[in-house]
């Protein structure tokens, strides 16, 4: 088998491969072209109705809805008042615990070193090394 043989069978190969990738496309392409399309809302569809909404009408249910809108944002408002209290006293006493134990904390170190010098001496006496 001469190289120029190879050669000329691996181009049926690729030649092949490559067809029946062109032939696999078109036949995707021809079958997406071919199916129906169905459309399950009409959003320019408009409906006529027996009755509409009066102007007097309108503008007492935005009143209402103003009523409703000030009425959620004024709860809203409060509850937001109450939980920055509820906040601040809440960080006020656990500052002060802080304090307290701080506090508590000085007096107990400054009891253990008298208690440490006690002992210093106590041992400083038992065994005379003073």
């Amino acid at each position: 088998m001469e190289m120029t043989d190879i050669i000329q069978g691996g181009g049926l190969v690729l030649s092949g491969a490559a067809v029946t990738k062109l032939v696999s496309i078109a036949v995707k392409a021809w079958a997406a072209r071919n199916q129906k399309t169905e459309v399950a809302n009409d959003p320019l569809n408009v409906n006529m109705l027996d009755s509409y909404v009066t102007r007097d009408e309108f503008k007492d249910a935005m009143e209402r809805n103003e009523a409703d809108h000030k009425r959620i944002t004024d709860e809203a408002a409060a509850d937001h008042e109450r939980m920055e209290h509820e906040n601040a006293a809440a960080h006020e006493n656990i500052f002060n615990r802080l304090t307290r134990n701080d506090r508590d904390m000085g007096e107990i170190k400054g009891l253990l070193t008298g208690v440490a010098n006690d002992l210093q001496l106590i041992k400083g006496k038992l065994f005379k090394t003073r």
